[in-house]
């Protein structure tokens, strides 16, 4: 994609870390061993923590394994979450509190309860406004629309999660 990452963590089982180390300084690559107890992603988002990342941008991870995918969403559930997860497919944020989404008519969002349902959430700028969901049943708002922009999220506790289609982004 062009850019440059400070550091590469992981065990490289899905590529090849001679590949890694014709590109990346030695110094910045930490291999991990193929048995562990954490997922690459959850490594690099310690390592991240140990180093001070206020917002960490999350890229890859959702066109692969549906077990490594869920394992990413359960991440989202931890304090130390990624600002972005930016997938193959989608575009997905946590929101938590209240968030103003500045985003163009007509697109696609649909938003997902997380461990800590919020006991209501109240919108503006929806299709269908989210006063009405049943968070703490799992019900969730999906393929909901941008109908006035910006969007506007309160959340009165818990967190859930945002989710866009990249095509409607690019």
């Amino acid at each position: 994609m062009g850019y440059m990452p400070d550091y590469v963590v992981g065990d490289f089982d899905s590529m090849d870390l001679s590949l890694v180390k014709e590109k990346i300084p030695e110094h910045r690559i930490y291999p991990s061993p193929r048995d562990k107890d954490f997922s690459d992603t959850e490594l690099a988002l310690q390592m991240a923590e140990k180093l001070g990342a206020r917002a960490p941008l999350l890229i890859g991870g959702g066109g692969g394994r549906m077990d490594h995918m869920l394992a990413i969403v359960q991440i989202f559930n931890r304090l130390y979450v990624p600002a972005y997860w930016i997938s193959a497919y989608e575009r997905i944020f946590l929101i938590e509190g209240s968030a103003i989404l500045d985003e163009k008519e007509g697109r696609t969002i649909s938003f997902y309860p997380l461990e800590h349902a919020p006991e209501q959430v109240l919108s503006k700028g929806l299709v269908w406004e989210l006063d009405k969901v049943a968070w703490k049943n799992g019900e969730l708002s999906l393929s909901n629309r941008i109908k006035n922009s910006p969007v506007k999220i309160s959340c009165s506790s818990g967190r859930i999660l945002a989710i866009m289609p990249n095509e409607e982004i690019l």
